[in-house]
Formats: C-alpha cells, structure tokens, sequence
C-alpha cells in the first residue's frame, strides 16, 4: 500500500482532474509542477496547450531548465533509468510500458512544437495577452516594455512642477502648495510616488466615474461623516455649557497645592480670551492630554479630597471627564477634516502626475509593468474584445499551471477568474493545477493577498472539480529547524489552521541557535559633543551599532563552525566549509555592515543581490570617482577614491595629506607633486586623476569609463585587493557599472554629470528596479549572502538570519489605504494616510 507522499503524488499528476496543493517550504512544489506538465504531455497533451505561469523570471528560467533536462533525459538514459523516472512520477509498471515509446519522443515533440509550453511570468504573459490583442482594441501592439520606470518619474515630477508654474492659480498648484506647506518638497514626493505605486487599484477603483476624484472624496466625505469647510471648532466655544465647565475646571485647578495646576489654570483663562480659536484650542489639549495624545490621568486621592473638599473633588474629576470626552470628540472630527483636505490635495496633484507619467509613456511607445496588468484586466473583463480573447484563450490553453499561488493580486485573480468564468458558461472548462502555500506570502508590497488561496481554492472546487491537497512533509529541513517554524506559527493568530510541518528526512541532525542580542555601545555626553575628526574616528551610525555587533559575532561564529562541524552531504558526512553557510536578511538596508564584518574577518563570501549593484563597495568606489572629476573640491569623494584598492593610499598618506594646507584636497595633492614631497603612490595617482579630468568634457561616459578602467588597471586592482572567492564576484560588478553606462537609458547620457545624476535616481529606486549586480558562477568555497526575496530558499545546510530581531521601521510616511476584499472586482475603499 502507498505511503501518504505517495498517494499525494499520485493524485497531484493526475491529468484528467484540476488540482490545488497546498504545500509547505522544502515539500518539492517545484518539482511537483514540472512533473505535472511531463504527466500531460505524456497523457498525449500538445506542448502549444499547457500554460505555467510563475512570479520571477528566475523561477520561470529554473522550471523550463528543469523540464528540457528531464524531457532530454526520457529521450537519451537508459530504458531501467527512464522507466524509474516514470514509477517516481506515480505511473504503475503497466502504464509505464505503454508511455515508454511516447516518453522516448517528448523531447522531439516539444522541440518542434510551434507554440510550445508556455512557462512565464504573469506580466510576461499579460504582454503576450496584449501582443496578440485586435489591432483595433488597442491594447498594446508594438510597445516596449519599461523596467526601469523612475527615471520617468523623475521627468514626469518635472513636467508637472513646469506645468504648474504657468498655470499658478489652477486647483493643482494650490493644491500642491497646501502640500508643500503642510509636508514640505521631499514628503510631498514620496507621497504622490506612492500614489503612482498604486494606480492599478486606483483605476479599479475609480472605474467607469466621469469625474474619478469627485467619486473618491464624495465617498470619503460618506464614510468620515465630515465635510471639507464644516466649522468645528466654533461649535464648541460657542457652547456655553462647554465653557462653563472649562472655567469652572480652571478655577478648581487655582485651588490646588501642585507645580502645574495652578498653572494650567490660568492657561486656560489665557486661551479664552484669545480670538484665534484654533490657538485657543492648542493651548487647551496640552492640559487635558499626555505628549502621547493619552488623557491625562485624574483620580480621586486623599490629597484631592484634602485639597478640594469632598463635594468638589467628585466635581473636580466629573468636570475633567466630561471635558476630555468632548475634547477628544472635537480632535477626531480635526483629525477627519485634515484627512479630507488632505486625500482632496493629494489626489488632485497625485491624478495631474500620474497624466504626465502615463503620456511620457505613451510619447516613447512603452508599457510598464502595472499597465501591462491592467490592460490585461480591461481586454478580458471590459472590453468589446472580452468574449473575443477569451475564446481564443479556451481554443489554445487546455492545461493551467498556476506556481507559488499566495503572491497573487486581487486584480490577477480577476483576469484569470473572467478567463475561467467564460470557459465555464462554454463548458469547456480546462485543468487547473495550482500549487503555493499562504505562510510564504512575500509580495504583499505589490498587492498580493494569501486570502486569495482559499478563496481560489473553493472556486476550483465548486467550478472543476478540483481536488484540495496538503502536503506538510519537508525535505528541506531537519526536525529541529521544523519544530522551531511550528511553534512560531502555531502561536500567530493570521494561522489559525496551521498544521505542524514534519521533516521528510526524520533522522537528519540539525539545530536551531540564537544568538545573544547585541547591545548598543554607550557613548558618553562629552564624546557625542566633542567634534570628530573623520580620518581618524569613523562615523558611529547608532542605527547601525546593534548590526555591527552581531555582523562581528557572525564573522567570528562562522570561523570556529568551518572545519569543526560536520555536514551530511548527500549522505556522506563532511566537515563543514564557506560553501555550506548562508546569510538571509529582509532588506539590503544594513547588508553593508555585514559584508564589511566579513572581509575584516577573511572570511570568502558571494552577494547575490537583485538591484544591488549600485550599493556594493566597487560601485561606490566608481561613482565616487567619477563625482570627483566632476567637482574637483569633493574632499571627502577623492578620499574614498584615494583609499580604494584602485590607489590604495595609506592612512598615513592621507593624514599628510589632510595636515597639508587649507586648500581643497586636490590642490594640496597637487602641492606636494610641484614640491616633489609626494610618495610615488601619490605621485601615479595624481597623474592619472589628472589626465582622467582633461578627457571628462571630452569623452562619452563609456569611453571615459574605459579609459579608466585600463589606464587605472581596475579589474587587476580590485582582484588583487579582495579574497580569492570574492574576485569574480567583484570583477562581475564592475563589468556591470562599465555595461551600465552603455545600456542606461540606452546610453543616451553625453554628459557625465546627467549619467551622475542618472546613478543617484537608480540608487534611491526600488530594489526590482535598480540595477542587479554582475552575473558570476557559484564560487567553489565561499559564504552566500540573499535578501529573502532573492533567496529561493534555506538553500544551504547552514543558515543565519540576520538582523531578524530589528523591527522595520515604517519606510513611509504616507501609504495608500485600499480595501480589496478576495474575490472583489474592486475595491471597496480607496484612500491616501499618512502617520504625521
């Protein structure tokens, strides 16, 4: 009889019937997927039918790999091979010999198939969607994809600043001056880029309103149940009950043998007689509230009843209840106001960008990732071409592949529930196989919802007659580590039907370690008063202390583990090395520190980094050159260029050079050439630098780049400066930056002060944006550092989670409030918040 993994396998591949599996961490998705799609080509399924669809061009790379490896394998390994291949993908020994000539020729057919399988990305086959659209749906037809959308944005932000200046008394300019007055230039920013970052739920939102902005502050109005010029303030100081009450108050405040109440007594007589209610207001709150906006905490005491009386002690305390009640009441109906005047200001400014940023688009013929998406929506849910394209899509696809389910979107799950519908009403419905699992929901950032894998799940089931599948068995992990994820997510509230993971592998040794916190160095007053000399005495970022102290730990930790620990590696037992560790992090805010720990301690190591070639210490070290030729009295620039592996300049060379004159660091480097007192390191430098600045205005970015690079030897500079398991992983990156001046924005930056200001836009962009470092092999022996969205997975025997105790700061101050209920067409609530 067939174990449980088994019998789940079993069903999971079974052609003739739509499946969802809902899966832990390490229990072999992938591989269940691909093994699914050879299961229906070997049912006799045509290529050109079955459609996967994932997250990453990663994942989609890694799974098309996978399938050509084992189609390649049925076609050429031995007959006891392939037939032992079949028996693991749950096919009993008769049915083996009857597909064994079909499994022989899989590979060929798929080869010459014209369509073959399809295995994408979702934008990527929402592209495919548009590309195939009727011309005169006007959905995308020739455009080009747009990866790289903030330098857009940049000049869209431009536009409207423009637009607004000749049109000063227009709604926007007022509006983006309330904006600028209440939040000032670099918030009001960051709050209409978020804006922008939600426009697929804004148009979902707005959908079919003649006047989009009217309908949202119309239905906000509603919901706050204020007004934008309903006065409410005057209701209150014209309330003489109200005022009594504060008087009274005051005058019992005189009475008591405090250090403050006296004095909020007559703070209150003073803001009664001020005009400006809104002043007389804000001298009020303080005494009736905390710093933290709590009520200020008045009870009945002894000393009270001592003071007051007893009669006008109760009254005393009855009279502070009241008054806080209706002060509060008066705060919320503020603080609702503020919120729409503030929603009113910054959807009229965030709509008038979001027009020059969708017209710059459409001026270069470009499609961005969120428009791909939401044309994709339009054409098969509410466009005269719906019926059309989803006709198409039944008379194509037959097979659905749906990976990593969790991280969709309530606007994907619409256009693939429209798609699914029509097939229904058809009758032609196809197999669906979805595999995920809602515990490893990464993508909410961009809109995904886990609650949407139940919600698809019970659609399935109802509509296709899917089966529902769990598999908690992890061939990942040992039973250590395990224990450890089920008490974590056994105690959270958002996993209420967690069901406990078990190790696959139940007599793999393992263990789960915690590190003792790092504490904050203490820093004297004196010290922190005292001026730093920057040469001498690093910059010591609090926010990075606590990182330092256990990036230094980590470091030491990782020495005493290689070659004293052992590894089971594929069943042999090993001493454990560089290779076998792994460092996982949420952000790349602090990875800096833990790379800089790493190299103090020799210890080889490896970044793999989606858009994080910008921030690697090479890169910084380029940039900074290049910001020197440019601006020649950029100190601190030509010293990180100076200390760089490029010139390496000693500490002691840059102290004398520090002490030499009041001239910028240039001319005092220049000083010591004329006086022949420069070291010959200082004396090659100069002479370099010095030619580098006469080509500046000269060359194009690249030529100039590549002028440095072989008149500087940069690649033999850095080679020789790093460990040898670091090198290629370096020289990639500077590959990289030299490539970056050719392909950013098509190269089209003459000067280098635009390509400068170009790299600063890129750094500050989102990670998925910004430019990834340079592709390099595995290296044989070396510590892997990933985020936790560039990581697959615990993909080493050894993994540390790092800066796992630091609890993420908000990384705005505004956001957007979208109510998207699963299964919606739209939302429900569309707002803009911010917490100041």
């Amino acid at each position: 009889m067939s174990d449980p993994v088994d019998a789940l396998v079993e069903a999971a591949l079974d052609p003739t019937r739509s499946v969802v599996v809902e899966a832990c961490a390490g229990s072999g998705k992938t591989w269940l997927l691909v093994s699914r799609i050879v299961r229906l080509l070997l049912a006799g399924a045509a290529p050109a039918e079955i459609l996967a669809i994932t997250y990453t061009r990663k994942a989609a790379q890694e799974m098309q790999a996978r399938l050509n490896d084992w189609l390649r394998l049925l076609a050429t390994a031995p007959e006891d091979q392939v037939r032992d291949f079949l028996r693991q993908r749950a096919l009993a020994d008769d049915e083996i010999e009857h597909h064994l000539p079909r499994a022989r020729r899989l590979f060929e057919i798929t080869v010459n198939s014209r369509p073959s399988v399809t295995i994408n990305t979702f934008h990527g086959w929402f592209l495919d969607l548009l590309q195939r659209a009727p011309l005169k749906s006007g959905a995308a037809g020739g455009v080009a994809l747009l990866e790289q959308t903030s330098p857009l944005l940049e000049e869209a932000w431009q536009g409207l600043a423009e637009q607004l200046l000749d049109a000063p008394d227009s709604a926007a300019a007022h509006s983006l001056n309330n904006l600028f007055r209440d939040y000032g230039l670099t918030s009001t920013r960051s709050l209409l880029q978020r804006f922008i970052a939600k426009r697929a739920e804004w148009w979902a939102y707005s959908q079919g309103q003649i006047e989009p902005i009217a309908f949202a502050l119309e239905q906000l109005t509603d919901e706050l149940g204020v007004t934008f010029d309903e006065p409410i303030l005057e209701p209150l100081f014209a309330d003489e009950v109200f005022v009594a009450a504060l008087e009274k108050f005051a005058d019992l405040l005189a009475q008591r043998d405090t250090k403050t109440d006296p004095a909020y007594a007559q703070t209150i007589l003073t803001a009664l007689a001020k005009e400006d209610l809104e002043k007389r207001f804000a001298l009020i709150v303080p005494i009736f509230f905390t710093t933290e906006d709590e009520p200020r905490d008045r009870k009945l005491s002894r000393a009270l009843s001592k003071n007051l009386g007893a009669e006008n002690a109760e009254r005393f305390l009855h009279l502070h209840e009241r008054i806080v009640q209706r002060l509060n009441d008066t705060k919320a109906r503020l603080t609702e106001q503020r919120a729409l005047r503030f929603n009113r200001d910054a959807l009229i400014c965030g709509v008038a960008l979001l027009a020059h940023y969708q017209a710059l688009k459409d001026a270069r013929g470009a499609l961005d990732f969120t428009d791909i998406e939401y044309r994709a929506h339009e054409l098969l849910t509410e466009s005269d071409h719906a019926a059309y394209m989803q006709y198409k899509l039944d008379a194509r696809y037959r097979h659905i592949l749906l990976d990593e389910f969790q991280d969709t979107s309530p606007l994907q799950w619409q256009i693939l529930k429209s798609w699914f519908d029509a097939a229904v009403g058809a009758g032609r419905t196809p197999l669906v196989f979805v595999v995920g699992d809602p515990k490893q929901s990464i993508y909410r950032f961009r809109g995904a919802d886990a609650r949407l894998f139940e919600l698809a799940t019970e659609y399935l089931k109802e509509h296709f007659g899917a089966r529902h599948l769990t598999q908690h068995e992890s061939w990942r992990n040992a039973q250590p580590v395990l224990d450890a994820v089920n008490r974590l997510f056994a105690a959270e509230p958002a996993f209420k039907h967690f069901q406990a993971h078990q190790a696959k592998q139940a007599a793999l040794p393992g263990q789960v370690w915690l590190l003792p916190l790092a504490a904050k160095p203490a820093v004297s007053e004196d010290l922190q008063a005292a001026l730093r000399n920057p040469l001498t005495t690093p910059l010591d970022e609090e926010s990075e202390s606590a990182q330092q102290g256990e990036a230094e730990c980590i470091a030491m930790t990782i020495q005493t583990i290689v070659g004293q620990w052992a590894i089971i590696d594929h069943g042999v037992r090993r001493a454990a090395d560089y290779r076998d560790i792994m460092l996982l992090t949420r952000t790349r805010t602090h990875l800096r520190v833990y790379e800089e720990a790493l190299q103090r301690a020799g210890v080889p190591f490896l970044t793999s980094r989606k858009g994080g070639l910008l921030e690697t210490l090479e890169a910084r070290d380029l940039s900074a050159l290049l910001e020197f030729l440019v601006l020649p009295c950029a100190d601190l620039k030509l010293a990180q260029v100076l200390r760089s592996p490029l010139f390496n300049v000693s500490d002691d060379e840059l102290l004398s050079l520090a002490q030499n004159g009041a001239d910028s660091w240039w001319r005092r480097l220049c000083g010591l050439i004329e006086t022949g007192s420069a070291s010959a390191a200082l004396a090659r430098t100069q002479a370099l630098l010095n030619s580098w600045r006469r080509h500046t205005d000269q060359l194009p970015v690249h030529d100039l780049l590549d002028r440095i690079y072989h008149e500087g030897d940069v690649l033999a500079c850095y080679r020789r400066a790093v460990p040898e398991a670091m090198a290629d992983a370096v020289q990639a990156n500077l590959l990289s930056f030299l490539e970056l001046s050719l392909t950013l924005e098509g190269g089209r930056y003459p000067s280098l002060p635009k390509f400068i200001d170009a790299l600063n836009l890129l750094r500050r962009a989102r990670d998925e944006e910004a430019p990834d470092e340079g592709q390099v092999a595995d290296a044989e022996n070396a510590v892997h550092i990933y985020t936790v969205h560039g990581a697959k997975g615990l993909e080493r025997p050894i993994v540390w989670l790092v800066d796992a105790n630091r609890i993420p700061p908000a990384k705005d101050a505004y956001s957007a409030l979208v109510d998207w209920q699963p299964g919606a067409e739209a939302p429900a609530h569309f707002s803009l918040t911010t917490t100041q």
